[in-house]
């Protein structure tokens, strides 16, 4: 489907949809719209507005689609609500990107992990701008833990161009799957900070990079996330018996 002007969408999406001007999740004040992309083109010339003066949710379901608008903005106007959920299904995620601003003005980010691979570390870029990011969500749900002295943690990173949400083990900065020298160098450069994420240290989600931070890399210093177990050698038969009967002078 293609529109010239906007167009409000609400419901499970998987197709194409192109709009010359914006398109708007959640466009007044009492509407709630939850849009799910699982597959597919939907792209704006204009906007997409996720919560512009209403309620809007934008569910992005796996690898499959392509998002994109000239701006992207959360939040719009002042008492709306926006909500970004990725669901994981696999080692790739739905790009939602502007090819100019992104603006997040508050809202909720939120990760449903419905099939996450379960070794390595892995980051998935949620929010992508060619000219600039700004902002960041008030609320972001992300799943418990895994258990274990190996077990991941959920983490989520902002750039001036990107949003991303990653998985790996405490002490990891740089998401290589091993908490080294160079993990500890992002830390130490950022000590005492305020301010701070994942990258810079803060292991602890509370925006200060301090001690608990440094204890939480020196328990998992030259460690690795998960790894897939060895695969098996494959069994080796011995050649059937000769069936040719040997040959008399």
């Amino acid at each position: 489907m293609k529109f010239e002007d906007g167009f409000r969408i609400d419901g499970k999406f998987e197709g194409k949809i192109t709009a010359g001007g914006d398109l708007v999740i959640g466009k007044f004040g009492t509407a709630t719209g939850t849009v799910q992309v699982t597959g597919g083109i939907l792209s704006s010339a204009g906007e997409l507005s996720i919560g512009k003066a209403g309620a809007g949710t934008l569910r992005v379901t796996g690898g499959g689609a392509i998002i994109s608008a000239r701006n992207v903005t959360v939040q719009k106007l002042a008492g709306s609500h926006g909500t970004i959920t990725a669901e994981i299904t696999g080692d790739s995620l739905s790009l939602i990107s502007a090819t100019d601003n992104v603006t997040i003005n508050g809202g909720t980010f939120e990760v449903v992990p419905t099939a996450v691979p379960a070794h390595g570390a892995l980051t998935w870029d949620v929010l992508s701008a060619g000219l600039a990011l700004v902002g960041s969500f008030t609320t972001l749900a992300l799943p418990p833990d895994e258990p274990g002295a190996t077990g991941r943690t959920w983490s989520t990173v902002y750039t001036p161009y990107t949003f991303s949400v990653g998985l790996t083990i405490p002490g990891d900065a740089n998401y290589h799957g091993l908490v080294n020298f160079a993990d500890l160098l992002a830390l130490a450069r950022h000590y005492n900070a305020t301010g701070v994420q994942w990258t810079e240290g803060d292991f602890t989600h509370d925006g200060l990079v301090n001690f608990a931070d440094l204890l939480a890399l020196a328990r998992h210093y030259n460690q690795s996330a998960p790894t897939p177990p060895p695969r098996a050698p494959p069994t080796l038969h011995p050649p059937p018996p000769s069936t040719l009967t040997p040959h008399s002078p």
